[in-house]
């Protein structure tokens, strides 16, 4: 049976990556700096929306994909399901790596296929970046990385989209998953010598959106590169179910050299200036006497230019036959984390993205792989700064909060390339907004090693968790938790003011008349588009806390803000309206 088209709510449709000229800066984490911070007010009932969503049952000739609770949707084997609540997509996978990924492919195939296409169009279109370009160096780069687990789980996603009428491959897929990596860590090493070939004719970005391959002399290198792991699963899918015997995913491959000298081995590179504005967010971690009950208490927030983040709306819920069963925050044909927030038996982790990093090791494994990893098979924060190490990319280099449940003890992970460092409590907490306290690599690895500018989202957003924690330790709880998630207050200007700093970020209402100069555009579509709370008590319950939209709740009228700043009517057809909505609880159905 076909899922239902029916359409309860906006459903996001695209996820674009944009290049503003900005200048980027690490900013250390800083605690106790201001004093008599004023406390978390309660959020009020959200405004209703006036305008309509746009109804989107088709667009480009694709179907969209959107059930409700009412209308739950089964794999065929009966095993996979998805349901939708208030903005997001709840999808529960299980099995061995093949048969979850069918399921995954065949519930999520329309939704797959679109998130597919819109990277695609707007790569080409923003960037002149050709699709078949990205999918001939991830192929060289990354197939030998990807283990036998991962490789069949996305086999099996393409199997099952391909059954649903879909139209991708595999190549498409390690496309997607590392789709940030490539453009934002690995293109800026070689964009010289692309648009180099770009100007002789090599590459036809236009072409290859229409869906043709390129009338080059490139044609033949990109057939023969794509088609290899493009092909149909060599095995028998049941045969992934035997993967409880496959001591590769049994044990963790542990770390056999030092960071530093694994980064020397692997010749990285030094990127030039990066002027993108990737995505932020607003985090911390508290545990034993900071909270009302000594376990982990984790927040977390991503701030995103918003069509970006359009399709990380998606909550997935894998019980595979090996490792441990996770929850995770991505999109849709995503084997991890778009939001990069985890949930298991034994641990909670979220990250957030080091700002300015600017170094990077092509023959390394991708970041979209080790955390995959990590996430599944750790047990202990030392398993999982062990797997987040090993042959370290730079990709997406993080700063990594891990909370251990059979303990409550919590962890600071710093992720550089060359360099990183680990921080760990039993009491107290740790917050981060996208900022690093490890000087080397504040000095080495970014574009900019000056002191935190609090002019600045990240900087101020640091200061301002730390502040709105303080009040509560010893009491903090998860309602504490949502309420300074959402907090508005910016701390620069001392008054409550929704703004580019703000803990709920919303560049769309700053003029950026406080700003340093040239970090952000005025009144820029872009800001907080969820939030998420979770802790041990919750995890023990099998359920988690999550809204999708702004944190605060305020809905996002795209409309009217074309006509209010018609410097962005170029994104009219990509942005959407974000409705008001309302913290939800999410729990599997086996719960």
């Amino acid at each position: 049976m076909r899922p239902s088209k029916s359409i309860s709510g906006k459903i996001a449709l695209l996820s674009i990556v944009i290049s503003l000229s900005l200048v980027l800066t690490g900013c250390g984490s800083l605690t106790r700096i201001m004093q008599s911070p004023e406390p978390p007010r309660e959020n009020a009932e959200p405004a209703p929306l006036t305008n309509i969503p746009r109804a989107a049952d088709t667009f480009l000739g694709i179907e969209v994909l959107h059930g409700t609770w009412d209308d739950l949707q089964y794999s065929p084997d009966d095993r996979g399901y998805f349901y939708e609540e208030r903005g997001w997509i709840y999808l529960h996978l299980e099995g061995g790596p093949y048969n979850r990924g069918y399921q995954h492919g065949w519930l999520l195939a329309d939704y797959i296929q679109l998130n597919i296409r819109h990277n695609k169009n707007l790569l080409a279109e923003l960037y002149a970046l050709d699709w078949e370009y990205l999918r001939i160096n991830a192929q060289r780069m990354w197939a030998d990385s990807v283990k036998k687990e991962y490789r069949e789980e996305m086999e099996g996603i393409v199997a099952g989209a391909l059954d649903r009428g879909a139209s991708l491959d595999y190549i498409d897929l390690l496309v997607l998953n590392g789709l940030e990596e490539l453009q934002y860590c690995w293109f800026p090493t070689v964009q010289d010598e692309y648009y180099q070939e770009l100007a002789q004719g090599v590459w036809n970005p236009v072409i290859s959106v229409s869906g043709m391959r390129p009338s080059s002399a490139a044609q033949a290198s990109n057939a023969a590169q794509a088609s290899n792991a493009a092909q149909a699963p060599a095995e028998n899918p049941a045969a992934a179910e035997d993967f409880a015997e496959d001591a590769e995913f049994q044990e963790f491959t542990e770390q056999t050299e030092d960071t530093e000298q694994a980064a020397a081995a692997t010749g990285a590179t030094t990127l030039p200036q990066v002027s993108a504005f990737t995505r932020q967010a607003s985090a911390f971690m508290a545990t034993g006497a900071a909270t009302d009950d000594g376990g982990i208490i984790l927040a977390h927030n991503t701030i995103a230019f918003y069509p970006e983040a359009n399709f990380s709306n998606v909550f997935i819920d894998i019980k595979p036959w090996v490792g441990q069963r996770l929850t995770m925050q991505a999109e849709p044909g995503r084997i991890s984390s778009f939001g990069e927030v985890y949930s298991t038996k034994t641990l909670i982790v979220a990250n957030t993205r080091i700002k300015g990093f600017n170094v990077y090791s092509e023959s390394s494994t991708p970041e979209f792989l080790r955390v995959r990893q990590a996430v599944q098979y750790s047990e202990t924060l030392d398993d999982f700064a062990g797997a987040m190490l090993q042959n370290n990319s730079g990709g997406l280099a993080s700063t990594w909060l891990v909370g251990e449940l059979e303990t409550n003890e919590i962890m600071k992970l710093e992720v550089g390339l060359s360099f990183h460092s680990i921080e760990k409590l039993t009491d107290g907490y740790f917050v981060s907004s996208c900022g690093v306290d490890d000087t080397r690599i504040l000095n080495t690895e970014t574009d900019n090693g000056s002191l935190p500018d609090t002019r600045q989202g990240p900087g101020m957003r640091t200061v301002r968790l730390a502040a709105l924690i303080e009040p509560y330790l010893g009491t903090l709880t998860p309602d504490d938790a949502k309420g300074i998630i959402s907090d508005h207050f910016d701390a620069y200007l001392s008054r409550a003011s929704a703004s580019s700093r703000s803990v709920c970020a919303h560049y769309e209402v700053d003029d950026a008349r406080y700003s340093a100069g040239g970090e952000i555009l005025p009144n820029m579509p872009f800001g907080t588009v969820d939030a998420k709370v979770t802790s041990t008590e919750l995890i023990e319950d099998k359920t988690f806390l999550a809204r999708w939209g702004s944190a605060c709740g305020r809905a996002f009228d795209s409309g009217g803000f074309i006509k209010q700043n018609p410097q962005y009517q170029m994104l009219s057809d990509y942005l959407y309206d974000r409705p008001s909505q309302l913290w939800n609880q999410f729990y599997p159905l086996d719960a």
